[in-house]
């Protein structure tokens, strides 16, 4: 995803339908005359300060860093896993009872 970027000002954060600047700036130099003009300055970009336009895809504070994954790992199928619930010790299971009738 891209971040919000004002087309009027060339501010991250905000667009320009809600962008709380009057002036309009120069996407090429920064500078804040009409954006309709062939500006003939060097490019500079507002946001970072870089040899670019304030639109470039080069402008590091236009990246948003990549959401890091997580890999999952398997875990290993679990041996002889039943709904069986553990033997206690020193108690007899059901096959060890002895029943002795009178």
């Amino acid at each position: 995803p891209r971040p919000l970027v004002s087309f009027n000002c060339h501010d991250i954060g905000h667009k320009s339908d809600v962008c709380p600047n009057k002036t309009s700036r120069c996407d090429k130099c920064g500078h804040d005359h009409n954006k309709d003009s062939d500006c003939e300055l060097q490019p500079k970009c507002h946001s970072c300060g870089g040899s670019h336009v304030a639109n470039s895809n080069d402008c590091p504070k236009r990246r948003i860093p990549p959401k890091r994954r997580t890999t999952h790992t398997a875990t290993p199928p679990q041996e002889n896993k039943t709904n069986k619930p553990a033997p206690t010790k020193g108690a007899p299971g059901p096959s060890q009872v002895i029943l002795t009738t009178p």
